[in-house]
């Protein structure tokens, strides 16, 4: 490669950032104006957390609000692009969030703070193993969460074993006794022939080895039933089938833990054992673009929408970053909130904490239904596909923020317009999450989902959601002039134009012309 070339290439690589041009709350960081000025943000020599300091938000595309139900004035158009770079990306601003969290995210740069705090919902919905809440659907659901972290290499991936470490340090101490009594045992049956007849004790393990295959996910489950597993690695490689490139069982087992659905195992050998057990499993999973697309396959698998995607911003023009050390003070609220999630149940080994909750109910009911309205203006069929689930995570960060905020009784009213500052925060979790998980699946996987549900797999540009599509429908308008609209704003044309017109008959919007038949006539100038 030539110089010149070489240089064409650098160049175009550095324009990916996170952010654009768009403010964004400042988290963790005293009020300093330029990013690059980051390495003066904190005093590296001091191992306290830095002050929290938060700005006032301002995005014209994703605008944080209190109230879900409420329309914003103008729509925004969304289109989504293969590839999409960090910096292409609307990414929601952050709110203020509980205190806890904004404590913990001051530790790290503040470009990170989307990924610090997707995972450390993991981490905190996997201490808080036995809790359950009644989502929308009467469905009884954990709080897995699933985190995939996306970057190049020497991305500051790094952080989530920094961010890690710091709330399991004892547990990996424990465990750490566990797996030598394991490796004792194992040791012992190879060298002995009269162990060998010997029963595997079970020992009750929950960290998943970085490098594990699926028939050990199966074997480690079903000796630690009703309790999640963490399963953390910072290369997604290494998960890969022995000596192949395939994922094999590993993104079925995790749609099953997004769900908590029991998985079974059949073998016809006695060599394997058959395994019938729930499905826990929270992730903290890290690897570069190109091999995390290989583990979600097609896109057609259903992980892609049980997924919380996280796309790290370049560091080649950063100061290197600082992950700081917690205050002894912080470390000891650290050690207290896990503490507490770990003892949600703790007391009935064999019985789950079940909660209800009307404020998130009512919350989501009507953020639902913003949605729904939302897509028939638009008919964006894939930011409303992606809807339902990323409410699903939102509703589990909000129960999440509630059990780390002393667990308000303020939840049980249905009312979430007038509440007090820490239930607003938890609110403001809630949503963002529900924002943030839904803006990047859409993004960073839409393209991968649409391409895949295209009959004849032709790769087309693929146009996300636009401002008032109804609305500028004419008065009366014949069914091809959908399409001609569509071209107009730059969507792809619908095969199938039945069923927008039907949608949109149902929802008492269009009936069919009086004077020409062939014709359909609003009944609503808006949706």
């Amino acid at each position: 490669m030539s110089k010149n070339n070489r240089r064409r290439r650098l160049h175009k690589s550095q324009k990916h950032r996170l952010g654009g041009s768009q403010k964004k709350v400042v988290i963790g960081a005293p009020a300093v104006q330029d990013a690059t000025a980051s390495t003066t943000v904190n005093n590296p020599q001091s191992s306290e957390s830095p002050q929290m300091v938060v700005a006032q938000a301002e995005n014209p595309v994703v605008a944080a609000t209190a109230n879900p139900a409420v329309a914003p004035a103008e729509a925004q158009k969304r289109v989504m692009v293969e590839n999409s770079s960090p910096d292409a990306i609307p990414v929601p601003p952050i709110p203020p969030l509980p205190k806890f969290f904004e404590k913990v995210m001051a530790l790290y740069p503040e470009n990170l703070h989307p990924a610090v705090i997707m995972t450390m919902l993991s981490i905190l919905g996997f201490f808080a193993t036995k809790v359950r809440f009644n989502y929308l659907q009467n469905r009884v659901m954990p709080l897995t969460i699933l985190t995939f972290i996306m970057a190049p290499f020497a991305s500051n991936k790094s952080f989530t074993t920094h961010l890690w470490n710091i709330f399991s340090y004892r547990l990996k101490a424990a465990e750490k006794i566990l797996a030598k009594k394991a490796e004792d045992e194992r040791l012992a049956r190879v060298n002995s022939a009269a162990d060998k007849e010997k029963v595997t004790t079970k020992i009750p393990m929950r960290l998943m080895a970085s490098k594990i295959t699926p028939a050990a996910v199966f074997k480690q489950m079903e000796e630690n039933p009703g309790v999640h597993q963490m399963l953390h690695t910072e290369e997604v490689k290494s998960l890969r089938q022995t000596n192949m490139t395939s994922y094999g069982e590993l993104p079925y087992l995790l749609c099953q833990a997004f769900d908590g659905s029991e998985v079974s195992k059949a073998t016809c050998t006695d060599l394997s054992a058959n395994v019938r057990t729930d499905a826990l499993i929270n992730t903290i999973i890290c690897g570069t673009n190109h091999e995390m697309f290989r583990l979600f396959g097609d896109g057609e698998d259903g992980l892609v929408s049980r997924a919380c995607l996280c796309l790290l911003p370049s560091t080649l023009d950063q100061p290197i970053a600082r992950f700081y050390k917690p205050s002894p003070e912080l470390q000891a609220e650290i050690d207290a909130v896990v503490d507490s999630l770990s003892a949600e149940g703790a007391n009935e080994p064999d019985k789950l904490v079940e909660y209800y909750f009307p404020m998130f109910e009512k919350f989501f009911d009507d953020s639902l239904e913003k949605s729904r309205q939302e897509f028939l203006d638009t008919g964006d069929e894939m930011w409303r596909k992606f809807a339902f689930r990323s409410h699903n995570i939102g509703y589990r960060a909000g129960v999440i923020g509630w059990l780390v905020t002393g667990k308000s009784e303020e939840v049980m009213n249905e009312d979430y317009t007038n509440v007090s500052d820490d239930m607003q925060r938890v609110l403001n979790l809630a949503e963002w999450t529900t924002s943030y998980v839904q803006t990047m699946q859409y993004y960073v996987m839409g393209p991968k989902v649409e391409k895949a549900l295209e009959d004849n797999s032709v790769e087309k540009p693929s146009t996300g959601r636009i401002t008032s599509f109804f609305t500028d429908m004419p008065d009366e308008f014949y069914t091809e002039d959908i399409n001609e609209l569509r071209q107009k704003k730059g969507m792809p044309i619908v095969q199938n134009l039945y069923n927008i017109t039907s949608r949109w008959v149902k929802a008492g919007l269009i009936q069919k012309c009086p004077t020409n038949p062939k014709m359909w006539q609003k009944i609503k100038t808006t949706a």
